[in-house]
């Protein structure tokens, strides 16, 4: 048995960052800033990579995984899917706040990758990169990022704090820390050298970590283009403490020739990525306290070129870029920054104009290429407009839908929930005939690759429960304070 794959982590953690607002764009530039990739000092580990490695055609190859890695304050463990055995891997922990939650897993669910010793709360910083080896239960890189800029616990304030504060955040952003599409190399933030935060890589095959950007500003926030060519990133002047961002510029990495190209300079704010629409081309929209989500465009990295596919407010968007279609809410009816169509759900594409669906208005959208379909506040929606709407059980206590990836079940909770009236986990199969499993709050969860056996945690104790009638099954073992099951 397979757990799904290391990508539905982030697409399920969005749905809990889609009312955060991101801010105004400016003005374009097509700088190109010819960094080559440097070696480091001081480690026999640090050199520079060999060339790309071209990613698969057999996705099959990535179908190995037979464990569960689940996070706790005592360390990484690892569950073996069947035997249920618990192994620690790791004493180093992720705490998992809004300000420090920086981890990935590979697309073949068998390396971890995490970042330790930021403790938002304590004011320490003495980062360290660490990746795991699931199968193996190998420890595989342990480095430092922080250079200069540590902060033991205890320790005074650095001299430079608020250029400590700005590099701590952004290497905390969600998106911060992320494995290439072939699994090979991991994309991280870093101040190993120098004196701001710059994209590093660290290369599975050759043990080599390299510096790729070498800006002014603070770097965060790295996207992989499908191919695994492109890296898009942002730079980060100044990062605000509620109030927004002072954003910097929009950059994209070319991996075959090292180059560095600024795509457009940003006075303010930030900008939220929704998806590549194809191998060189993202869709990325823009937020201010004005005007909320707006000037949704797309940006082709090799001519900088734009295409502003939606100028006015919207208040949440998601994309398909398999079917070339999109879909977005409006909520009011006045806009500062454009004139609004009447609210409601709306379908639109690159070259499709907005197409008004449904007079329903979903609060969150994101898109589940496992199942083909969008998710919404409101249940699954079909490309063709088509609701299958929330069951009843779940609907009345406001929860969120997990689809497994096969699409047959659906898992529905709410791990947000702080009282059991709004919590309770329900299971259905083709979005009918719910099934309670529990009654209690559930925090986190992770479906297998087949889409037959859920983990999740409920209290302080890990539960396995399988199809076809999902009775909970106690997972013993892993001690300590349990944060997460990584999925």
């Amino acid at each position: 048995m397979k757990l799904a794959k290391g990508k539905n982590k982030s697409r399920f953690r969005v749905l809990s960052a889609v009312f955060l607002f991101v801010f105004v764009l400016t003005a374009a530039g097509c700088l190109v800033n010819n960094v080559q990739g440097e070696n480091l000092q001081g480690s026999s580990k640090l050199a520079r990579p060999s060339a790309m490695l071209i990613p698969t055609d057999d996705p099959s190859q990535f179908y190995f995984q037979d464990h569960v890695a689940v996070l706790a304050d005592s360390g990484v463990w690892s569950v073996g899917v069947d035997d249920l055995a618990a192994v620690q891997l790791s004493t180093s922990w992720v705490q998992k706040d809004y300000w420090v939650a920086v981890d990935d897993l590979s697309p073949d669910g068998e390396k971890y990758a995490y970042v330790a010793g930021m403790d938002s709360l304590g004011g320490v910083f003495e980062p360290v990169l660490i990746i795991l080896d699931l199968e193996k239960k190998t420890t595989i890189l342990e480095l430092p990022l922080a250079g200069k800029f540590h902060k033991p616990k205890d320790a005074p304030e650095p001299e430079e704090y608020w250029k400590t504060f700005d590099i701590q955040i952004a290497m905390t952003r969600e998106g911060s820390l992320a494995w290439s599409p072939d699994g090979r190399l991991l994309a991280f933030i870093a101040t190993i050298d120098g004196g701001s935060a710059d994209v590093y890589l660290y290369d599975l095959l050759d043990s080599s970590v390299t510096r790729l950007s070498d800006e002014e500003h603070q770097a965060t926030r790295v996207h992989w283009s499908p191919d695994g060519r492109y890296l898009e990133f942002m730079t980060v002047a100044g990062f605000g403490t509620g109030a927004g961002d002072n954003l910097d510029a929009l950059w994209t990495i070319d991996l075959d020739t090292r180059q560095v190209r600024l795509l457009e300079e940003l006075n303010s704010g930030t900008e939220w990525f929704i998806a590549w629409i194809d191998l060189d081309t993202f869709m990325i929209q823009s937020s201010t306290a004005a005007c909320g989500n707006h000037n949704l465009r797309t940006i082709n990295v090799e001519s900088s070129r734009q295409k502003v596919l939606v100028k006015h407010c919207v208040f949440t968007t998601a994309f398909d870029p398999e079917q070339q279609i999109g879909m977005l809410s409006i909520f009011d009816s006045y806009c500062p920054c454009g004139d609004l169509p009447e609210p409601g759900l709306y379908t639109f594409g690159v070259d499709q104009l907005l197409n008004r669906i449904s007079d329903l208005e979903p609060t969150w959208i994101g898109y589940l290429p496992e199942i083909g379909a969008f998710v919404t506040s409101e249940g699954i929606l079909q490309h063709n407009g088509e609701f299958l709407q929330i069951p009843h059980e779940a609907e009345s206590r406001e929860r969120f839908i997990f689809p497994a990836p096969t699409g047959d079940y659906s898992a529905w909770t709410n791990p947000f929930a702080k009282d059991e009236y709004y919590g309770g986990l329900w299971m259905t199969k083709n979005n009918k005939k719910p099934i309670e499993v529990t009654p209690a709050i559930v925090k986190q969860l992770a479906w297998s690759d087949d889409g037959l056996t859920l983990f999740y945690i409920e209290g302080n104790m890990l539960y396995k429960a399988s199809a076809p009638d999902f009775a909970p099954q106690e997972v013993p073992g892993v001690t300590g304070e349990l944060l997460d099951v990584v999925n």
